[in-house]
């Protein structure tokens, strides 16, 4: 008799759903169960795999289907090594897959988005790891300096940022406007990548003499944010987004947070916010949708067609000529439209 506890996992979907046999698929495949044979999963018996198959029973009979969970051992040692063998040959791939994908980021600068999609997939080849297949010594080094080198290549640019910062100050930009800039930039960049930014900022401002925390340049409540969001939308963009918070949650998500919680703040103006989003959306990338929304954003707010061109030329050393030319067809587009 083998050695292992197992659980096993009978189920059965009903012919005409599809979407409940993607959806169920998916979630196994997650979990990186192995079939026994068709409709019987198993996985190798944890608290965590317990849980989790106990929950998808539960959906399984939401979806009307059947399915039932018990705890098994194989009474030939042979079989048990073989199901052992499969999912040691299924975490091999895992890790193949990751090492795979490593070594085409090392070919070039990846940005955090792909460095941090990398490491979900490593966490996620380690959790299906039930049988300790693991990394050689060698390739996990080379995963590790990778991921290593993803957090760096943000901070470089903080320090970049550090490094022109008192200049900024010296020119008169004022410690209200540099952070309410970086606050901004959470929205469109995400906090993993603002947060060097925001350290280094304070920084900054404490070496140059300025006492923080800054005075507070919040104007909305929890209770006026919407509306007030959807204000600020419709000053920008035109009368027609007054409602577009109630086609979606994120679009609700946009109009409180985004524009109800920073555009409304001060420190800025509303034709400033608009100039520095369309700045945080050339400059990353793949946004060109959004960057031809702003870009007609802030012609509506009188930042015309020839100031943002300028604006663009005072990034492109920044942000290179490939995305600065994107950014040019964005703003001819929104002059045209």
């Amino acid at each position: 008799m083998g050695e292992l506890y197992w659980i096993a996992l009978s189920y059965h979907l009903p012919s005409d759903s599809s979407k409940s046999r993607v959806y169920l698929w998916r979630k196994l495949r997650e979990l990186g169960a192995e079939n026994l044979r068709p409709g019987i999963a198993v996985l190798p018996r944890t608290p965590e795999n317990l849980r989790r198959m106990r929950q998808l029973l539960q959906k399984i009979r939401e979806m009307d289907g059947e399915g039932t969970l018990a705890e098994m051992r194989f009474l030939e040692e042979s079989a048990e090594q073989a199901m052992v063998e499969q999912f040691s040959a299924q975490a091999r791939s895992g890790y193949d897959r990751v090492i795979r994908r490593g070594m085409e980021l090392m070919q070039k600068k990846p940005d955090s988005r792909e460095l941090g999609r990398l490491q979900r997939d490593l966490e996620q080849a380690q959790r299906q790891d039930y049988f300790h297949t693991g990394l050689t010594g060698e390739l996990r080094g080379g995963l590790e300096q990778l991921l290593h080198a993803a957090g760096e290549s943000v901070h470089e640019f903080a320090d970049a940022f550090r490094e022109l910062l008192p200049a900024a100050l010296e020119a008169g930009v004022t410690p209200v406007m540099v952070k309410e800039i970086v606050y901004q930039s959470v929205d469109y960049l995400g906090i993993g990548r603002v947060l060097p930014f925001l350290q280094a900022t304070n920084d900054c401002l404490t070496q140059q003499g300025v006492s923080l925390p800054l005075k507070g340049q919040a104007t909305t409540t929890m209770e006026n944010r919407l509306g007030k969001g959807a204000q600020a939308q419709g000053a920008i963009f035109g009368p027609q987004m007054l409602e577009a918070w109630k086609a979606g949650h994120i679009n609700r998500w946009l109009a409180a947070n985004c524009f109800g919680d920073y555009y409304t703040r001060t420190g800025l103006t509303l034709a400033q916010r608009e100039m520095i989003t369309f700045c945080f959306l050339a400059a990353q990338g793949g946004c060109e949708p959004q960057l031809t929304s702003h870009a007609k954003g802030n012609m509506n707010l009188g930042n015309g067609k020839e100031f943002l061109i300028r604006l663009v030329s005072q990034c492109l050393p920044y942000i290179g000529y490939p995305r600065s030319l994107n950014a040019i067809a964005c703003i001819n587009k929104a002059a045209e439209g």
